[in-house]
């Protein structure tokens, strides 16, 4: 393998001129150095290939992931706090949208198939069926509304704590007019 020195593209051992700009070659790389340049063509043809796929994670979509798990995490943590006796099923509603939200973040190809086995009682032929650009979109949507359900729920259970906290007047049937 060469490389070239000029537009740095990889080259066969025998070309003695690069094919894409025309500059002479150099000698071929040793051995160890093209191992190396082999993994990361390789990392990048993997990385290429798997951002075409249409169920594919972003970075993006892993830091919202991120994120719903740590809001969970709060409204664990302030469910603790709050006196409400209803609040058992504050947590009870983060939990299902923790669920969704992660799974849609982490694991799209899950959703994906449970979407397929719901049309297939309705459609012949999903085993072959691609997600539509409305279902990549509508997937990014409950990623983010999850996580908006979530930092919701913690925002509620601290009003809840700071209207809890709040000094009750001597006189609650008093009303002052001013």
């Amino acid at each position: 393998m060469k490389i070239c020195p000029n537009c740095h593209a990889v080259q066969q051992d025998h070309r003695t001129a690069c094919v894409d700009c025309g500059e002479r070659l150099g000698a071929p790389v040793s051995a160890k150095e093209e191992k190396r340049l082999r993994g990361d063509m390789d990392a990048q043809m993997e990385k290429l290939y798997n951002q075409k796929d249409p169920l594919y994670t972003t970075k993006l979509d892993k830091t919202a992931g991120f994120g719903i798990l740590l809001t969970m995490l709060a409204v664990l943590v302030l469910t603790f706090f709050l006196s409400d006796e209803n609040r058992w099923y504050l947590v009870l509603v983060g939990l299902v949208f923790t669920l969704i939200g992660t799974a849609e973040a982490f694991f799209p190809k899950i959703g994906w198939e449970v979407e397929k086995l719901r049309l297939s009682f309705s459609v012949n032929g999903t085993d072959d069926l691609t997600p539509s650009d409305f279902y990549k979109v509508a997937r990014k949507i409950a990623i983010w509304l999850c996580l908006a359900v979530n930092a919701g729920l913690i925002i509620f259970m601290i009003a809840s704590m700071l209207q809890g906290a709040a000094p009750e007047s001597a006189y609650p049937d008093v009303v002052v007019i001013r």
